[in-house]
């Protein structure tokens, strides 16, 4: 049987080359960390303090990255946003 590293090697490529392919044709993933917050293509799960009124509104953490497919949203990013309660 081949080692468990050389498995992990081959799924690895076989994902890279699948999500090349799916990119190809039109899926786009949305991982908005860091990022103000858009409603028209992310979910807020739960508000985080902001240390300073720059970073109001902003994603503070990404829960589940979302997808577009040829424009269409498909799934809204999951995402922890930031509030300033100064």
């Amino acid at each position: 049987t081949a080692p468990a590293s050389s498995l992990l090697d081959g799924v690895q490529h076989v994902e890279k080359k699948l999500q090349r392919s799916l990119a190809a044709a039109g899926l786009e993933v949305i991982d908005p960390a860091d990022q103000r917050f858009d409603p028209a293509s992310m979910e807020a799960l739960m508000m985080v303090d902001a240390e300073s009124a720059e970073q109001d509104d902003s994603v503070a953490g990404v829960m589940q990255k979302g997808y577009r497919f040829k424009g269409h949203l498909l799934r809204p990013a999951r995402v922890q946003v930031r509030k300033f309660n100064g």
